[in-house]
């Protein structure tokens, strides 16, 4: 469904990417991981049309999209969050979701609800993720856990087919990160494909159906959780020589 094929990227002598392959299945949930700097957010970046790669090629339902910008990616069905989260703070949380809408574009909080179903979606989504109660509170008074699940929703709104998360359970707690976990497996039953960078070992192997291990900016396994669990080369990346 979604494929990187030999992809580099390069930042002056900084080799970030270097011939990096992965393939994403429909229906599954894929998890990747590595050591800090081994390029995943990288690849997240050039994957969604934050950066441009240097040489290879992105694919999505076996169309090239390689260096498209971040709009035309999300609009394909392709959608993302960061490491830290990205909301409009001075906005309510419902607010947020008005712009998120993708019928308003950027310029969802100047204009009204297209229709109560709208609304009510957006709605359903805060109660999907446990914030409908905080609806009318300002984004910048959330917690740190709260603003990651408002830009969870707030990327569910736009109905994509496939979700590329940024280390969600990163700063949270366990309680929250459980639910998310759930709202994760959900949403992937309903057919939603993700693929998650996550430091959290215990959250990807409990999660993921295969993994994917990354290290100076190449792929170096993949597999079953047990697989890349015992794999002497994850160890070695890990650990060092």
């Amino acid at each position: 469904m979604l494929e990187v094929r030999s992809v580099s990227k390069a930042y002056g002598g900084i080799q970030a990417l270097n011939v990096c392959s992965i393939g994403i299945e429909h229906g599954k949930i894929t998890g990747l991981i590595g050591p800090n700097g081994s390029g995943k957010t990288t690849l997240f970046n050039v994957i969604t049309g934050y950066e441009r790669a240097d040489t290879g090629e992105v694919r999505f339902n076996d169309s090239a999209i390689t260096n498209y910008t971040p709009d035309a990616v999300f609009g394909l069905g392709i959608g993302r969050t960061f490491q830290m989260s990205r909301v409009f703070p001075r906005l309510t949380v419902v607010e947020n979701m008005h712009v998120a809408t993708p019928q308003h574009g950027g310029l969802g909080f100047f204009r009204r609800w297209s229709s109560s179903r709208e609304q009510q979606h957006a709605l359903e989504l805060l109660e999907f993720v446990g914030i409908a109660h905080l609806k009318h509170m300002p984004a910048e008074n959330l917690s740190y856990g709260q603003k990651k699940l408002l830009e969870f929703a707030c990327i569910l709104i736009a109905e994509p087919q496939v979700i590329l998360l940024d280390e969600p359970a990163g700063g949270i707690n366990p309680t929250m990160i459980n639910h998310l976990a759930g709202h994760i497996r959900t949403l992937n039953q309903r057919g939603i494909t993700f693929l998650i960078v996550e430091h959290n070992m215990e959250f990807v192997m409990g999660l993921c159906d295969t993994v994917n291990v990354m290290h100076r900016g190449e792929t170096i396994a993949g597999g079953t959780p047990a697989e890349v669990r015992n794999n002497p080369a994850v160890l070695e990346a890990y650990l060092g020589d």
